[in-house]
């Protein structure tokens, strides 16, 4: 395959969060309506001009089209000369590139006919269509590929093809393959087509071969894979393009910077299209009612709290947002450092972050709604910085900036609930929390389980642990537990997984040990409520049903509670139970952080002059902006203080840490 592939840039319109398409670009595909056909034309041979597109010579006594001529799946496994379709196609071609619109009662074949039609109507998007447009290269790449084939320069779903090839990432499970996986309706995207819903609508396969015959003849793709999924096996975009691409994702310190499908723009189309973005998502966040759990109300205040911020920054200026958003390139550079430990390290997560990043740089904001099946607010849209990894996040922060981070959350809310709402032991896990929150005893939680690996790995360990010790939290069995602590490993270092046996002494920590008996009995009193007919409620003191978890989706489960994400669900006996008890556990942790955003609340009601601001929320971390320098130490000890106050009444074994400062 041609050339290295930077990460997704387009994900959000495969997505729809930005997706205001042509409303149903599709054609008649009567043929009684089309011109009658002879079977005959002129001989020739279209696009000898080294396009490198397509030729193919008509055979001398014209098609018959009695016996069809349907275009292949595959192009590799077919001869395609001649080929009526393709004929047809390239004899429209200087027209379509000249930006004059395709003739389709010239085609010999009622297959190219439909195509035609489709490629007029996708000249050009109406106003308002946001498929692509707000990714953002270098204006050297733009000028490269509208040299490379000048069709795409005039043509806006062939641009969209065209974007979409070069910059399509290789997802996660399938980055270290040789193809590009392109699903259907991101085809059709392209093209400023509605997702596929019924057998008339053009294919896109059919679009596949518009590309193929008008814009790039190398171009090869699979049948579909996964779904309605194809993988590009191969195109022909030069080198220089995509190496251009690759370069700019990485660095765009000295490049010009402009949209790939409208090329530069002027400061105030910039600003309305933001401005038209926000409205875009907001519209489609979820709201409170929407959920399948309603989240409690002071989830929903800080949901409030947050995108009201997020609705006053979008005016252009160096606000909370654009500050970081311009040092973006200071996080990415911190994320390719830990990327050259290795391509697994590069592929598995900082990839994603870095695209993340490029579009939160391109729109500095970010939203939050309500959780389906969690009391957490949770982002919306693709821009969101939560989930970035977090090597990425000191390197942004400007000097009114500083991070907050709750220690050892997951662990010192599971010992709550376990201990406070379900009677089991937690003495062991308790104490070792307290001694790693007394500064005066020498104890560090995360040192005393690497101390449990027999091997040396640097601070590979440390995530290691903290890996086997979430997962254990969250319902993995043992073998996932050991296996995602192996996997730490291998990805943050250049050796292998390491043999079973050098990690499997976590699971004789104390801590660990008590916290896999502690699960278990919490699950069984779980399913016993809902046996006995008691209540189970969260830390707000709402019932919750365990019914309500029965038929949640893995995926969304794994998306809304992330730290159970890389356990096999398979290997407990109930999910249901366990994802309620997830729920629990992320609830106590939302009240932990409450008393901070209630405070940051109190503070823009008071006269409208913040002099501080929750600006970011990552569960259990959150990011404060201070309006005065001086005064950023003051604001976190204050948030702290809040924390302290909280944990120290519930009796919850954790703090608010500063976690990093400006660097």
């Amino acid at each position: 395959m041609s050339g290295n592939h930077p990460a997704d840039l387009n994900e959000e319109a495969e997505q729809n969060d930005e997706r205001d398409t042509l409303d149903r670009i599709e054609t008649d595909t009567d043929r009684d309506e089309r011109p009658d056909r002879d079977g005959t034309r002129e001989t020739g041979t279209p696009g000898g001009d080294g396009t490198g597109a397509h030729t193919c010579v008509p055979p001398s006594g014209g098609w018959n089209w009695s016996d069809g001529y349907e275009l292949p799946k595959q192009p590799q496994k077919a001869d395609l000369e001649p080929h009526p379709v393709v004929w047809d196609l390239r004899q429209q071609l200087t027209k379509i590139e000249a930006g004059d619109p395709a003739n389709p009662g010239e085609a010999v074949s009622p297959t190219a006919s439909t195509i035609l039609k489709v490629i007029n109507r996708s000249f050009s998007r109406p106003e308002g269509a946001m498929d692509f447009r707000f990714i953002r290269v270098s204006a050297h790449e733009v000028d490269l590929v509208e040299k490379w084939r000048p069709i795409l320069a005039e043509h806006d779903g062939l641009r969209g093809m065209a974007q979409l090839i070069i910059h399509r990432k290789r997802d996660e499970k399938n980055a270290d393959k040789d193809y590009i996986p392109v699903p259907r309706d991101s085809i059709r995207g392209a093209f400023g087509l509605r997702p596929q819903k019924s057998g008339d609508q053009t294919q896109a396969l059919l679009l596949l071969w518009t590309y193929r015959a008008l814009v790039d003849s190398k171009l090869e793709w699979s049948d579909y894979a996964d779904g309605h999924c194809r993988r590009i096996t191969n195109h022909g975009t030069p080198e220089e393009i995509m190496d251009e691409a690759t370069s700019f994702f990485l660095d765009r310190q000295g490049k010009k910077s402009v949209l790939f499908m409208k090329g530069d723009v002027s400061r105030p189309t910039k600003v309305d299209f933001r401005q038209d973005c926000f409205e875009k998502l907001d519209g489609k966040r979820r709201r409170a009612d929407d959920a399948e759990v309603t989240p409690p109300g002071e989830s929903q205040r800080i949901i409030k709290y947050l995108n009201n911020l997020t609705r006053d920054a979008r005016s252009p200026g160096r606000d909370v947002y654009t500050e970081l958003a311009h040092n973006v390139q200071n996080g990415v550079d911190a994320l390719m450092e830990a990327a050259e430990r290795g391509s697994e390290v590069y592929n598995k997560g900082i990839r994603q972050s870095i695209t993340n990043l490029r579009r939160f740089q391109d729109m500095p904001f970010m939203l939050y709604q309500a959780g389906n099946r969690t009391p957490r607010p949770t982002p919306v849209g693709a821009n969101h910085l939560v989930g970035v990894d977090s090597k990425a996040i000191p390197p942004m922060l400007g000097d009114r900036h500083v991070a907050l981070d709750l220690s050892k959350a997951q662990l010192a809310m599971f010992a709550r609930v376990a201990e406070g709402e379900y009677d089991v032991d937690m003495s062991t896990t308790s104490q070792a929390l307290a001694s790693h929150l007394d500064d005066s005893e020498d104890f560090d939680m995360w040192e005393s389980m690497r101390e449990a690996l027999d091997m040396q790995a640097g601070e590979a360990e440390e995530y290691a642990v903290k890996r086997g010790t979430y997962s254990a939290v969250y319902g993995a069995s043992e073998n996932t537990i050991m296996h995602n602590a192996s996997k730490e490993i291998a990805e943050r270092t250049r050796y292998d997984y390491p043999d079973r046996e050098k990690v499997n002494g976590l699971l004789d920590h104390p801590v660990i040990e008590e916290v896999l008996t502690a699960r278990e009995e919490a699950y069984e009193q779980i399913k016993q409520h809902e046996r006995d007919g008691d209540y189970t409620t969260d830390a707000f003191g709402r019932v919750l049903d365990r019914n309500t978890f029965v038929d949640a989706d893995d995926s969304e489960l794994s998306g809304e509670q992330p730290e159970i994400s890389k356990a096999k669900r398979g290997e407990i006996t109930d999910k249901a139970a366990r994802s309620l008890l997830s729920y629990i556990v992320q609830s106590v942790e939302v009240k932990t952080m409450w008393p901070v955003f209630e405070a940051a609340i109190e503070e823009r009601q008071r006269d409208g002059e913040d002099r501080w601001r929750v600006m970011l929320y990552k569960y259990d971390e959150v990011i404060l902006w201070v309006r005065y320098e001086q005064q950023v130490e003051t604001y976190a000890n204050h948030a702290t203080s809040l924390v302290r106050d909280h944990a120290d009444k519930y009796d919850i074994q954790t703090r608010l840490d500063v976690e990093y400062t400006p660097v």
